[in-house]
């Protein structure tokens, strides 16, 4: 982590209470560390061949007057550390001034426990050391190759902590903020997907009031039909094929009332793929591309051919059909560009969707679509 601004966001410092008291999971590793301390502090006298009672005592009532006095100075370091980091510019900015902090501190520790040492003298005759009769410069010298470096070892661990936590907080809110911005973009792209739709259906139905009454009415029960369908799976980001393939084929028989015998389609799906899963409208958006930009392109019409399998866990989704590609123009149209952001939004970037010229006047459009082994509920968006 190069930048200290970096750890200026911790949730420690937003507020007062935070700031001075810290979090519960702070107060449980100051336990165990200074607990360790403790303990540490007591092996070599439970070990001891020639050990008395008083000589048990003394250093069990040192080594907690110790352990607690670590405890209380590392947590006012603590206090002073969060509340500089507030206004600190640079790494090197803060360890000068951090610096003087831990060596204060670490004097006052080794201080502490030579006071604790001469009160248990003076508690312990029995123990005491004749040649430290009170608080000397030798004795703190002597503690402090011990406090300083354990001062600083803590300060490190507080920061390497605060840092990794702020790392975990700095991902997880990335990773929300790329899934807000994933649920805009989607309902962005689905409110200009259906308006569309159903212009381009409209428009089909316009078409077939003025030549014949009765595929007028059988054209109108088929967009309900497309339109109830529609709506159902509007609010997911993601629907089984079988469920997008009724939703095509209703669209597919109300263009070819329509069009009459100018309008053939073949479906080829490989078994066990209508589980498979993939943005809502993405086929039927295929299927009306390859009517708007080829069939109706051509005097005679001609047949959709829609295939599809999967391979190596991933659906494969190709739709052929009569035109050519115009190179010159960027006429696929609004919904290929829609289904490209929507593949790309759900499916991540091993999804695509790509038109390519497939021989003797075809045009072949084909969807490769990642499928996830492990689905969680379709997600509402």
């Amino acid at each position: 982590m190069s930048e200290i601004g970096s750890l200026k966001s911790s949730p420690a410092t937003h507020s007062l209470r935070r700031r001075w008291l810290g979090t519960e999971i702070y107060w449980l590793f100051q336990g165990i560390g200074w607990g360790a301390v403790f303990v540490i502090g007591m092996v070599p006298v439970i070990f001891d061949p020639i050990l008395s009672t008083g000589l048990l005592q003394a250093q069990l009532a040192f080594q907690l007057a110790y352990s607690l006095s670590g405890l209380a100075l590392s947590h006012l370091l603590r206090v002073i550390v969060v509340n500089h980091l507030r206004t600190a510019e640079s790494w090197l900015g803060f360890a000068i001034w951090l610096v003087p902090w831990v060596i204060s501190l670490g004097v006052l520790l080794s201080i502490s426990g030579v006071v604790v040492t001469l009160l248990l003298y003076s508690h312990y005759p029995q123990i005491a050391n004749p040649y430290v009769p009170h608080i000397s410069f030798a004795e703190v010298a002597a503690r402090l190759t011990i406090d300083l470096p354990l001062m600083g070892i803590w300060v490190g661990f507080y920061l390497g902590i605060r840092a990794y936590r702020q790392t975990r907080f700095d991902s997880l809110e990335r990773a929300q903020l790329n899934a807000a911005l994933h649920e805009s973009e989607l309902r962005a792209l689905k409110a200009q997907m259906d308006p569309h739709f159903l212009f381009n259906s409209l428009n089909s139905l316009r078409a077939l009031i003025s030549e014949s009454d009765f595929r007028a009415r059988e054209a109108v029960t088929r967009l309900a039909d497309l339109l109830r369908s529609t709506l159902e799976v509007s609010r997911l980001s993601e629907v089984s094929l079988e469920e997008e393939w009724e939703t095509t084929k209703n669209y597919l028989y109300i263009e070819q009332l329509r069009r009459g015998a100018r309008l053939g389609w073949k479906v080829q799906f490989a078994p066990d793929i209508l589980k498979c899963r993939l943005p809502p409208l993405i086929l039927q958006g295929l299927v009306e591309n390859a009517l708007k930009h080829g069939l109706d392109l051509t005097e005679s019409g001609g047949e959709i051919s829609i295939d599809g399998r999967i391979q190596s866990d991933v659906l494969e989704l190709i739709v052929t059909n009569p035109g050519r590609i115009d190179l010159g123009k960027s006429g696929t149209g609004m919904g290929l560009e829609n289904a490209r952001s929507r593949l790309s939004l759900v499916f991540g970037p091993g999804a695509s969707l790509n038109l390519s010229h497939g021989g003797e006047g075809k045009v072949v459009a084909e969807v490769r679509i990642p499928q996830r082994r492990t689905k969680e509920a379709n997600q509402r968006v």
